[in-house]
């Protein structure tokens, strides 16, 4: 256990709530824990990486945190005894995140299904669709990522970590490469943080 001041990042509900409605955030008020902290047991719960903090989202709305007091930390996430939401970070975040590793592993799908365009349509579209949401991107982008079903591992990456195993398993650098890709994900998508909110 530390006592040190930890950076974090977490997600709420759209309320502001905590996981099982026993907290009510207020962006920038410290909440303290009371009793001693137990991961998943008892305390405010958060991730030193944003990648990491993907494996635990309960709600729609992620922010950066702070946590002080008395912190456990594991290996993907940390307890602590009080924490404070700093900033919220915008959705398009994420969606971006989520093209640009869709984007990554889509040579593999193509090399195996050279033929196949409707991942890379999809992907398109919904890049389309972030730089401009009009309404005629979002047909477009609906209707790309329904033709792309078949192929939607490549397309459209449910989850980070979907899209890393994706790409190790497909080409065959297992562990290895797992944890280059896990690597690369948590550089990007901490550019993509700073980038989104420093411009907000």
């Amino acid at each position: 256990m530390t006592t040190e001041t930890l950076k974090g990042y977490r997600f709420v509900t759209d309320d502001l709530e905590s996981q099982h409605g026993d907290t009510q955030w207020e962006i920038g008020k410290w909440q303290k824990c009371e009793g001693e902290v137990s991961l998943c047991r008892n305390g405010f719960h958060g991730s030193q990486k944003p990648i990491d903090s993907l494996s635990y989202v309960f709600g729609t709305r992620w922010f950066e945190c702070e946590a002080k007091g008395d912190i456990l930390k594991d290996t993907d996430k940390f307890c602590a005894s009080g924490m404070r939401l700093v900033r919220e970070i915008p959705k398009k975040v994420l969606q971006q995140f989520a093209i640009d590793c869709a984007w990554r592993v889509l040579h593999i799908f193509e090399e195996k299904y050279p033929d196949d365009k409707r991942p890379r349509q999809a992907i398109e579209a919904a890049r389309a669709y972030l730089q401009n949401p009009c309404e005629e991107n979002r047909a477009a982008a609906d209707a790309a990522r329904a033709a792309a079903d078949a192929a939607d591992a490549a397309a459209y990456a449910a989850r980070a970590a979907d899209a890393a195993a994706y790409a190790a398993r497909a080409a065959d650098a297992a562990r290895a490469a797992d944890a280059a890709e896990r690597k690369w994900q948590n550089k990007h998508l901490l550019n993509l943080i700073k980038k989104e909110c420093d411009d907000n």
